[in-house]
């Protein structure tokens, strides 16, 4: 990983947090929720080192299909 998609990552892992909370809200149980993160933590990285700037989407728009 470059410096560069780090920062990406690191920039927008509250993403995460927040898809997690809007298309999982009926996960009550802390353990499966900090499952739910760390899966799109891993699906984040993925986008990050995918990611192309040169096609003018927003990462975050990018990260978040």
């Amino acid at each position: 990983m470059t410096d560069e998609q780090e920062k990406l990552v690191t920039r927008n892992v509250g993403l995460v947090g927040y898809m997690v909370n809007r298309y999982f809200p009926y996960i009550e149980n802390q353990e499966t929720r900090d499952d739910a993160f760390q899966e799109g933590c891993i699906g984040l990285i993925y986008a990050a080192l995918s990611f192309d700037i040169t096609k003018g989407a927003a990462f975050a728009t990018y990260a978040a299909r």
